[in-house]
């Protein structure tokens, strides 16, 4: 009784973290006098710039005493592997973030939108205190 009870909580969870997945965000960039195949030469030069830079460790210490502070050695480990993993993620938000200021250099203006179930996109306006 105990194990069927178990699994029909686990199951109950698994489907509430499903719903609770984070929202998807994209970058929408756009310039005055340029073509769309010379916004992706640039956008592409920017992600070559972004594939060189690595998260750098004391950022990668930082989250993990963080993690440590908050949720003691289960905390650390999750916050060390998810290091690990955006280290080896090419188009992660690190390297999202060198992306974005790449191009923002490059003299492109930046909108954030939110990806819908449906597919559709929201425009994000920036939060300001």
């Amino acid at each position: 009784m105990r194990g069927v009870i178990g699994l029909a909580l686990c199951a109950g969870i698994i489907l509430v973290l499903q719903g609770c997945s984070p929202p998807v965000f994209q970058n929408r960039f756009t310039k005055a006098g340029v073509s769309a195949a010379a916004q992706e030469r640039d956008s592409e030069r920017c992600w070559q710039i972004a594939q060189k830079e690595n998260l750098p460790d004391d950022v990668a210490g930082q989250r993990v005493v963080g993690a440590f502070v908050g949720g003691g050695i289960v905390g650390a480990m999750t916050a060390a592997a998810a290091n690990e993993s955006e280290r080896e993620n090419p188009k992660g938000p690190y390297r999202g973030k060198v992306h974005r200021e790449c191009m923002t250099k490059r003299g492109y203006s930046v909108t954030t939108v939110k990806v819908l179930d449906s597919g559709e996109t929201v425009e994000v306006k920036p939060w300001k205190p």
